[in-house]
């Protein structure tokens, strides 16, 4: 289900009920819509805080959709969007819950981060949304590399498998007389590339 922002009201989690959104979440919100309808991507979990990890210190909006994560900030210049695919993320857990919000503790391939002083939108809904995508990226990834391995493990006994399988129907065809000694010697040397 998509998150709904219905008449700039947000859940907040510290008072666990809707509250009017802050001007940085309605500002960062809105600025999110756009970059991810470029990216024709649904919000289906959101919430606000701030980040901090290799690379990155920002403030903004932490958005699931059913593609990526992704983390909106609102810049000066314009607004920054960093995106993980559900394959990149290791874990994702709530650390501590304090009067100024919750922290969250986000470890990804490429790193660790923190996500602290969350108030605005359900926390638990993300972690939730976040864990069962990566779980179902993991099988996917799994499954395809499964079948990729498989293809790749045996691509040359699967064509002398093809190759042998012809060659014996031919035979059979000439012991049953239906083709001459000729024709199964040219359809041999054709499968045989000789």
């Amino acid at each position: 289900m998509a998150f709904t922002f219905k008449n700039e009201e947000v859940y907040n989690s510290v008072a666990k009920k809707k509250r009017k959104a802050t001007g940085a979440f309605r500002k960062t919100y809105y600025a999110a819509q756009t970059l991810l309808g470029q990216k024709n991507q649904v919000m289906i979990e959101v919430i606000f805080g701030f980040l901090t990890g290799p690379q990155v210190s920002n403030q903004g909006l932490i958005i699931a959709t059913k593609e990526n994560l992704h983390l909106v900030t609102d810049k000066a210049g314009g607004h920054k969007i960093i995106s993980w695919n559900y394959e990149e993320i290791i874990s994702i857990s709530v650390l501590k819950h304090t009067f100024t919000g919750f922290t969250l503790e986000f470890k990804t391939v490429d790193g660790d981060y923190l996500i602290k002083s969350i108030m605005e939108g359900d926390h638990e809904k993300l972690i939730n949304y976040v864990r069962k995508s990566v779980v179902t990226a993991n099988k996917k990834t799994s499954a395809e590399n499964t079948s990729k391995r498989k293809v790749e493990e045996n691509p040359i006994n699967s064509d002398f498998d093809f190759v042998a399988s012809e060659i014996r129907k031919y035979a059979t065809l000439k012991d049953e007389g239906l083709i001459t000694e000729e024709e199964f010697t040219a359809k041999k040397k054709k499968l045989l590339n000789i």
